[in-house]
């Protein structure tokens, strides 16, 4: 990504300034999406599901060392793991909020990295402004997002994984992938199951591009991804059922995407512009003799959706959290090309006007689905139960039994913790 000084110095001080600021707004309001979306208890208050009994509890119990190549469903969770380091580095009432800031950082970061590169792809225009603000704020504002993503350790690698496959994309299209970009990518390949497949092709048309430093970002990802495969081989499996392929569970996954995937059930207008919408612009990146751009936009909204049809027939479900990186991938697309398409017309009005419509649609939808009822709303609050047990003034070895989030009718997730830590 073009983020190296000598890089944005081409631009002068007034690129830097857009960049910097761009970035700082696009993590500014993924913070806030993440501590504010949640009505009930306040995400920043609870644990949500394996950051508790799995990576929190390695890193509570163990060595640094001992956890970070530890596979987890029988493949690397490596940022989860590395974020987990946090959980000694104080009290164990302050657990979630500790947690909960270490997986915000991640995820605004990956952000600027998103918004960045869509912006870099159509620089100094009034679309690449609007593509980088919405697919680094979508991050935050999709439905998924809101509902169970962001905000935890468990479902950090879909943000990560979304990150690295527009870098990867974007690379495609001039935008340089420097060390950010490879870190990243290499996070996304060591975090994810599904990255090798959707990454690597991804990598690979950049090489064939004869891209610079394409080369280095593939062997970054096929690095990453053959230390993946290898876990996935050789590692401790759950008990594995062969692929869901029943037409009806794919029907069902498709018309739940479409109906609330992106705003929700609150928007005032339907999901289904989206797609529409990205149909759209695909054909008039044809038109415009865009290419490039027309494979690029297509590579981001089928990588999103490859990795949603390989989560539901792994998983037999058509879990939210798999919604997640086709929505975001989607808005990225649709903003990416939006900005090429605005940038072939000769109007000047036009070519500010139309990115500014998608713009207000698109937060029109996310405004009107920004506070929900999520699977975290009824908490329970983590550090209120430590407090009540006493668990602080307890040696180290006694355990204390802990429920955390989420409490559905069907599973109620508990965490024997440990009172004193390692």
């Amino acid at each position: 990504m073009n983020l190296r000084a000598r890089d944005l110095a081409k631009g002068g001080s007034r690129e830097w300034i857009t960049v910097l600021f761009l970035a700082l707004v696009v993590m500014g309001t993924v913070g806030l999406s993440a501590a504010w979306r949640q009505e009930g208890v306040p995400r920043q208050r609870i644990i949500w599901a394996e950051d508790g009994p799995v990576y929190a509890d390695c890193a509570l119990r163990s060595a640094p060392t001992d956890c970070l190549l530890r596979p987890y469903g029988g493949y690397l969770q490596l940022t989860a793991r590395l974020g987990a380091l946090v959980a000694p580095m104080g009290s164990l009432d302050k657990l979630p909020l500790r947690l909960f800031l270490v997986s915000t950082l991640i995820a605004a970061l990956c952000a600027a990295l998103i918004s960045v590169t869509l912006y870099r792809a159509a620089p100094g225009t009034a679309g690449g402004l609007v593509a980088g603000f919405l697919g680094g704020t979508a991050i935050g504002f999709v439905e998924a997002a809101g509902m169970e993503v962001l905000g935890n350790l468990a479902n950090i690698h879909w943000i990560v994984l979304a990150a690295a496959t527009v870098a990867l994309v974007g690379h495609w299209l001039g935008v340089r992938a420097g060390f950010p970009a490879a870190l990243v990518i290499l996070l996304a390949t060591l975090t994810s199951a599904i990255a090798p497949f959707i990454l690597v092709p991804l990598a690979c048309v950049g090489i064939l591009l004869r891209r610079r430093e394409a080369v280095a970002i593939g062997v970054v990802t096929l690095a990453g991804s053959l230390g993946q495969a290898a876990f996935l081989v050789i590692g401790p499996h759950f008990p594995r059922v062969p692929p869901a392929l029943d037409p009806v569970l794919f029907e069902g996954a498709v018309a739940g995407l479409l109906r609330w995937g992106w705003f929700g059930a609150r928007a005032p207008f339907p999901d289904l512009v989206v797609p529409t919408a990205l149909g759209l612009v695909l054909l008039l990146l044809v038109f415009r003799r865009r290419p490039l751009g027309a494979l690029a936009v297509a590579a981001l909204a089928a990588s999103g959706m490859a990795a949603y049809f390989a989560a539901v027939a792994v998983n037999h479900a058509a879990g939210v959290r798999y919604q997640y990186l086709p929505t975001v991938l989607g808005i990225a697309a649709l903003g990416l090309g939006t900005a090429i398409v605005a940038s072939t017309v000769g109007d000047r009005r036009v070519r500010i006007a139309a990115p500014v419509v998608l713009a207000v649609l698109l937060l029109g939808g996310f405004l009107a689905s920004f506070r929900l009822w999520a699977w975290g709303s009824t908490g329970p609050d983590f550090g209120a139960q430590v407090r009540a047990s006493g668990c602080e003034l307890a040696v180290a070895t006694e355990e204390i039994v802990l429920d955390i989030s989420p409490q559905w009718k069907e599973t109620s997730f508990r965490w024997r913790a440990p009172c004193g830590g390692r």
